[in-house]
């Protein structure tokens, strides 16, 4: 009985000792998350890392899966909102879409993108929020023409 009490009291107190870290937006985090090979001062990171992660994501997206699903021609709009952890990996992954299977291709596309340096507000590792808007166009397909003729 004596053991059980002393580990359930060091467990306990291994509870307390771990802290959450703060979450703060990408727009005021003091030192912002590091993309893999971007360098620089703190402005050229946080212009590297928003322009790495739209290259990762038009990369990556999958347009043949997407022009597939028979979706109307035109633009489509997504907004994805994602936090990069204070470990540097990718966590709570929002999408706002109008098609589920869309949704779940850009979900897909930024839960891969690659672990990444944290950011740093007041010396210490937070969470940061990113968020940004997912534009994709789709073209007409040239046979609805020709069967609406």
């Amino acid at each position: 009985m004596r053991h059980m009490l002393i580990l359930l009291v060091i467990a306990c107190s291994g509870l307390t000792l771990a802290q959450e870290a703060k979450t703060v937006p990408f727009a005021g985090v003091e030192l912002v998350p590091i993309y893999p090979d971007c360098k620089g001062d703190n402005d050229k990171q946080r212009k590297c890392l928003s322009e790495s992660i739209s290259k990762f994501i038009n990369k990556n997206f999958d347009m043949e899966l997407i022009g597939n699903l028979g979706l109307p021609a035109g633009q489509h709009r997504l907004a994805a909102q994602f936090e990069i952890s204070s470990e540097g990996t990718i966590e709570n992954v929002l999408i706002r879409g109008d098609y589920l299977q869309v949704n779940q291709e850009l979900e897909r596309v930024i839960n891969a993108l690659p672990k990444m340096e944290p950011g740093y507000t007041d010396g210490e590792a937070v969470n940061v929020t990113y968020a940004l808007p997912v534009i994709f166009a789709l073209a007409a397909d040239p046979d609805d023409k020709k069967k609406n003729s």
